[in-house]
């Protein structure tokens, strides 16, 4: 009989030590994930964003100066208030991003009307949150109203789609990857695929975007290269288009267009609202 309980006893211990494994294990893949979702008001304990390997404490305070709106916005740290910005009316979205190679990274926006926002990717070092890259400083001469979107992490690159309206297309969807290497991130050439581009219904009550092409609202030069320099052929207008590509330069940004009739050649955007490349692009308001 005291054999048996003995026996017993064992098999309990057995049972439990398998039980904390199993929770440890949990706790350890948790921490490992490579894209997390961080709330406001919410303290976290179980992530490290310090790189020293053992979990961090992460807090994100927004103060509200009404029932809707933000005032101020603070991301605190084991206890330190390490980001510290007075914006973003719509309140804050913040996530941990971390790469194959241990680089981990937070990402923080803070929304504001209209869809826009204060994006950064912030990295810690010697007790500071650094900003390591800013996607959305892509869009600052494509037109106004922004939208970002972490889409996954696989291994070193980071996937994400950015969007903005447009002077040249209306409401505009691209793909865009950053690359970590040596403790940066670096965004992944310079020319990207579009994804999506938005027109208004034929009567003007909302945006369609199942249409593949647009319709020249004035002739459009078309070049053989990105920068524009080297002319191909004159799209003429009204003549239906399909946007593939955009590349973006500080100073240029071209599309890459299709013609329906298989044509294909990169145009310089305009750099002012109301000179758009199509009829039938959608504009707010």
């Amino acid at each position: 009989m005291r054999e048996f309980i003995r026996n017993k006893k064992n098999i309990f211990s057995v049972i439990w030590i398998l039980v904390v494994c199993v929770f440890y294990s949990t706790n350890v893949k948790a921490g490992q994930k490579s894209i997390v979702d961080l709330k406001d008001g919410i303290t976290y304990t179980q992530y490290d964003v310090t790189g020293d390997k053992k979990a961090d404490q992460i807090y994100i305070w927004g103060k509200k100066y009404d029932s809707a709106f933000y005032q101020e916005h603070r991301v605190y740290i084991n206890g330190k208030c390490l980001i510290d910005i007075k914006d973003g009316d719509l309140g804050a979205d913040a996530k941990i991003l971390k790469f194959a190679d241990g680089t981990t990274y937070l990402y923080l926006v803070l929304w504001e009307d209209n869809g826009d926002g204060i994006h950064g990717i912030y990295q810690y070092k010697n007790g500071k949150m650094i900003k390591k890259a800013a996607p959305t400083d892509l869009l600052k001469n494509m037109g106004y109203h922004e939208f970002l979107n972490i889409e996954k992490i696989k291994g070193n690159t980071l996937f994400l789609t950015l969007g903005t309206y447009t002077n040249a297309l209306g409401w505009l969807k691209f793909k865009v990857k950053y690359k970590c290497e040596n403790n940066n991130l670096k965004v992944y050439g310079k020319t990207y695929e579009v994804k999506q581009y938005a027109r208004d219904s034929k009567n003007g009550s909302g945006v369609k975007s199942d249409r593949p092409y647009l319709t020249a609202a004035r002739s459009l030069q078309a070049y053989k290269n990105e920068s524009g320099s080297r002319k191909s052929f004159l799209i003429k207008k009204g003549t239906k288009l399909k946007a593939l590509k955009v590349h973006i330069e500080k100073r240029k940004i071209t599309f890459y267009l299709m013609t329906k009739s298989g044509k294909k050649g990169w145009c310089v955007s305009p750099k002012k609202y109301g000179n758009p490349f199509v009829l039938d692009a959608y504009y707010a308001g």
